[in-house]
């Protein structure tokens, strides 16, 4: 479980988005914050550099062999 959290986000509340992941039963879980990030993270300017992180963690964590 991966989830990226803009820290200017309105949308969603980073919080209640902590608590929930921490209650899930995935074995491999990770949130990234990223400041002066809203809602939408891959419209960005630095989009690509979120899409990396994405990446090594799937690589990492082998969820790109499923």
């Amino acid at each position: 479980l991966l989830i990226f959290q803009g820290l200017s986000d309105l949308t969603t509340d980073g919080e209640v988005l902590a608590s929930w992941m921490a209650k899930t039963n995935s074995s491999s879980k990770e949130m990234i914050s990223l400041p002066d990030h809203v809602h939408e993270i891959l419209h960005e300017s630095d989009w690509l550099e979120s899409l990396d992180q994405m990446i090594e963690w799937l690589e990492r964590t082998g969820a790109s062999r499923v």
